[in-house]
């Protein structure tokens, strides 16, 4: 990890003396993915607003000027700055509009339905948030006849809006909400079923069926569902080859806070029952888990560190060259 990114650095100064490019928006947005997987948010931030800004002097396809854009509203939402994430989605919205694509602007909907369902969740007292979630939800949902997608991606949107149009539903609690989000639930296994694809996402399905059974206090069943549910995903990681080592972190911080989350359900619900050698068992598989993702961060954490101190060293070695270089101009003028 240090060693790539010493190379970005290293990259970012040799573009930073030549005209703005493409490249150098790439190297940035390596930069800002790889602070961001080790918690150093503000440091991520500042790359990606390097990006936007780089961007904004080019001609860069659609595709990087609007993912560049919803990047940062999800680097804010990782910090729960909403007020920063609402401006970028605006800022998403309007790049996607600039360039009159329909895709874009209902992948944007797509995306502030979920931040501002991560909002609601967020405070107490949320049912108009909800509903304002929900109506984004649908409103994203509404542009499926229209946008132009390959099949099974659109299949893969339309799960995704429909597994947080049953979150916000459930989220509102009563008896009609609950059924409203049961039929949203039952769209997605209808639509999983007519995809061939790995869609690890699906966990999300089971989670939501077994917190369901859960809070009826059907513990059996709720730990039934989180069974199946770290089964099914267990088949559905994608095996595909990464393209960098960034990629690699973050599948494996998200395979690993996945599962962690459903450890730490199942051994609350083993509790419930009374079996608490199981819960304890999966208490345990829980803290390595959470262990294991400390000590990744903070040896990547070191890394950067490392990396950033070595890049600083360089960077002074070349202002002492340009110095001495500017001295020995002098003296011959002289």
């Amino acid at each position: 990890l240090k060693l790539s990114v010493v190379s970005y650095l290293n990259a970012l100064q040799l573009y930073e003396q030549l005209p703005p490019c493409i490249e150098m928006g790439i190297t940035l947005r390596h930069l800002s993915i790889l602070n961001w997987l080790v918690g150093r948010t503000e440091k991520a931030i500042d790359y990606n607003r390097q990006q936007i800004k780089l961007y904004d002097q080019l001609e860069v396809p659609l595709i990087y000027e609007w993912f560049t854009v919803i990047s940062i509203a999800y680097f804010f939402d990782g910090i729960k700055r909403y007020d920063s994430i609402y401006f970028y989605c605006d800022k998403a919205y309007d790049v996607a509009e600039k360039h009159s694509d329909t895709n874009f602007i209902a992948f944007t909907y797509s995306n502030l339905f979920v931040f501002k369902l991560h909002h609601a969740q967020a405070i107490s007292d949320n049912n108009e948030e909800l509903y304002h979630c929900i109506s984004l939800g649908l409103k994203a949902l509404g542009f499926n006849d229209k946008i132009k997608i390959e099949h099974t991606i659109r299949a893969i949107w339309q799960m995704f809006l429909n597994i947080n149009l049953a979150k916000a539903y459930f989220e509102l609690g009563s008896e009609e909400n609950i059924n409203t989000a049961l039929g949203y639930m039952e769209k997605v296994e209808s639509i999983y079923d007519t995809i061939s694809f790995n869609y690890s996402d699906i966990i999300e399905l089971y989670n939501l069926r077994a917190a369901l059974k859960s809070r009826s206090g059907e513990y059996e069943n709720a730990i039934m569902y989180y069974e199946m549910g770290l089964e099914e995903y267990s088949k559905n990681i994608p095996n595909f080859e990464v393209d960098s080592k960034f990629d690699q972190i973050l599948f494996d911080i998200i395979d690993k806070k996945i599962i962690q989350s459903v450890y730490d359900s199942l051994s609350r619900n083993y509790a419930r029952i009374g079996n608490f050698r199981k819960a304890l068992e999966y208490h345990h598989l829980m803290t390595e888990i959470e262990t294991k993702v400390f000590q990744e961060d903070k040896k990547n954490m070191i890394a950067l560190l490392e990396a950033d101190s070595e890049n600083e060293k360089f960077d002074n070695q070349i202002s002492i060259l340009e110095r001495d270089n500017q001295i020995n101009e002098l003296k011959i003028d002289q």
